[in-house]
């Protein structure tokens, strides 16, 4: 889909996967890459609200992730870690089993975990 027009100031990208089920997956459109997260929760994925997005690349519309009580992990904690294993890629892949490793220590212990992302992507030429 050609987002051009529509993506000129940037376009966002969710993702969402439970623990130790498949890698978490961003994936920003043609010719962008992604320039930071928006959002984004670790956290306990029996309790967390669900997360209605468009997985399409470049089409989600949500600039907030519900988390309602749930167990998670600091959010400006798990910003870092996106930021550091995504920014200025087009895509990245992040195994949820991973977070506990790249945050430095476990959240919620004994807790089947979900990690969940807003991508911000940017044309990386100019438009």
């Amino acid at each position: 889909m050609d987002n051009t027009k529509q993506c000129e100031n940037g376009c966002k990208t969710c993702m969402t996967v439970s623990h130790y089920e498949l890698d978490t997956f961003f994936e920003c459109d043609e010719g962008m890459v992604m320039t930071g997260f928006v959002d984004a929760v670790y956290g306990d994925s029996a309790v967390l609200p669900q997360f209605e997005y468009d997985n399409h690349p470049g089409m989600c519309f949500q600039s907030m992730i519900p988390t309602g009580d749930a167990c998670r992990a600091d959010k400006q904690e798990v910003l870092d870690v996106l930021h550091r294993q995504c920014a200025g890629q087009s895509r990245c892949f992040i195994y949820s089993g991973d977070m506990n490793r790249l945050l430095g220590h476990r959240y919620c212990p004994g807790k089947a975990m979900n990690l969940t992302g807003i991508a911000k992507c940017m044309y990386t030429d100019t438009r």
